[in-house]
């Protein structure tokens, strides 16, 4: 925490100084300002909001000094909240790489609508593939998409549980995501992006055991996973012709990170042939 102290009185304010410090009340209070910033571009504003909202005594007139020196509140609140960006040399970029998700729910006409779990631990396959496509459909220009994108991972209640996933969910039904705030949606947007960034390349802990994906991805093979979906399908059209989890419609309601594993499972074996098969060639050639 940053602790500042306040003039005149004999107390200090304390500040998070970074994002793991705050809580999902303040992200999401900072996210929605950011969110407003983007629209409007009204940096002395979003900083005035920040500042009032993590050090009340600002709703008051306040005199900042730093090195003895009086500074306006929007250079105090720029030392203050440096942790929100880095710089790349030409562009300011906001740090919000949560993959905890700090928006498990939201209501829309007194109706609760359930998200997935951390880091997507919930989500099945199917969920997964569906938000992935909508996504991708909402970034090439159909901003319909972002409906079938927050139907994937957002629903309602049924028996204490979000609702089972229905790939043949009415098109007329699925207006009621209309409603919700447009800070909201890109929050969960950019949250499953940071969640998919993360898959790809970070440390999961995963049944206590601690794994990395990263393999399974190669820079050439994630970008057309991007772009085209129907390679992640043929790896549900493999399982399933194995039969591991059943037919492909059962393999599609398996849990994202059971498909995963199994992935990593298959490549680490490929990869032992691959050496074992090396050396026999390396002993043959002798």
């Amino acid at each position: 925490m940053l602790k500042i102290n306040i003039i005149g009185k004999e107390k200090q304010a304390e500040i998070p100084s970074n994002w793991q410090e705050l809580t999902s009340e303040q992200i999401i209070f900072i996210y929605k300002e950011y969110f407003y910033l983007l629209k409007h571009g009204n940096f002395p504003l979003f900083y005035d909001r920040l500042l009032c909202k993590f050090m009340p005594q600002c709703k008051k007139k306040v005199v900042f000094f730093k090195d003895n020196k009086h500074v306006n509140a929007s250079e105090i609140a720029n030392i203050i909240f440096a942790y929100l960006w880095t710089y790349d040399g030409k562009n300011l970029h906001f740090t919000y790489n949560e993959i905890q998700n700090h928006l498990p729910k939201f209501s829309v006409n007194n109706k609760n609508f359930y998200g997935p779990k951390d880091l997507l631990f919930d989500l099945t396959f199917e969920e997964f593939q569906a938000a992935l496509t909508a996504q991708n459909e909402f970034f090439d220009g159909d901003k319909t998409a972002i409906d079938k994108f927050l139907y994937s991972l957002y629903r309602c209640s049924d028996k204490g549980k979000r609702a089972e996933y229905n790939p043949d969910f009415p098109t007329e039904k699925l207006k009621i995501y209309k409603k919700i705030h447009e800070w909201q949606a890109a929050m969960i947007m950019h949250w499953f992006s940071n969640c998919i960034n993360y898959i790809q390349k970070g440390d999961i802990v995963v049944n206590g055991k601690t794994v990395n994906f990263s393999c399974l991805f190669p820079k050439k093979v994630e970008e057309e996973k991007k772009k085209n979906t129907l390679g992640w399908q043929s790896i549900i059209f493999d399982f399933a012709k194995d039969g591991i989890f059943g037919n492909v419609r059962q393999t599609e309601k398996q849990k994202l990170f059971d498909i995963l594993i199994l992935m990593l499972d298959y490549y680490n074996k490929n990869e032992e042939m691959k050496k074992e098969y090396a050396k026999l060639n390396s002993k043959h050639k002798k």
